[in-house]
């Protein structure tokens, strides 16, 4: 596994050539961006159009490099989400894969059957081995009609590039029959009681979220006012 440094990536221009050397026949773009130029690929897995991007998104003090590979399918309601188990609150319960190798992540799904009936051998043996910069875990999602991994750092060597894809392009053309073996041909998901449940529980935490940043804000204008109303009674 050859990772790039969270620290160090070089020019997009020069990384579109490794992306068209990984993909020969891809279509391949340098994106322009304000936290540092990406380079986004259209390559095609079986009937599955995969996009495969490596962009910089916001971090806490700079933006970092992110590798994402994804692909649109139908998912019917049907919700997965695998990552560090340590950005999962204890309160989810969230299990851990059945292998060795990623009992640092745990994985939520909706209906709960989902997780192994798509997540097989192959595929957790797959997740395990393929890690980011630093030897991150990846991040799978599953979730309105896209299937997504997302690695830290740009891949340092095309066979990397082309280990991602091939995992998200092999997942992504098992989801259909998965669903149908398992919920009925063409049933949609979005009503049942733990899909339900789950984006209950995704919904408090957003507001959660949204609840301790406006109380940031206010305790920030609030401080800001008292220093304002204060040099006023100074002069």
């Amino acid at each position: 596994m050859t990772f790039l440094s969270t620290k160090q990536t070089p020019p997009a221009a020069r990384y579109a050539s490794m992306v068209r050397d990984a993909f020969p026949g891809a279509a391949v773009d340098v994106v322009p961006s304000i936290l540092g130029d990406g380079v986004r690929a259209l390559v095609g897995h079986g009937a599955v159009v995969l996009t495969v991007e490596v962009s910089h998104a916001q971090g806490h003090r700079r933006p970092v490099p992110v590798t994402a590979v994804s692909a649109r399918v139908p998912t019917r309601g049907a919700v997965l989400t695998l990552g560090p188990a340590a950005s999962i609150p204890a309160s989810a319960k969230a299990p851990r894969p059945p292998h060795p190798g990623l009992q640092s992540v745990g994985v939520l799904a909706a209906p709960a059957c989902l997780a192994p009936a798509l997540l097989d051998a192959r595929a957790l043996d797959a997740l395990a081995t393929l890690r980011g910069a630093d030897h991150a875990p990846g991040e799978l999602s599953l979730d309105a009609d896209l299937l997504s991994l997302r690695l830290h750092g740009w891949p340092g060597d095309p066979f990397e590039l082309q280990r991602a894809a091939a995992l998200v392009g092999e997942l992504a053309g098992r989801v259909p029959s998965v669903l149908d073996q398992h919920f009925g041909v063409g049933a949609t998901l979005h009503a049942h009681p733990e899909v339900r449940a789950l984006r209950a529980w995704y919904a408090s935490r957003s507001r959660a979220a949204r609840a301790l940043v406006f109380g940031v804000l206010a305790l920030s204008t609030l401080g800001a006012l008292a220093l304002s109303t204060a040099l006023v009674l100074m002069r």
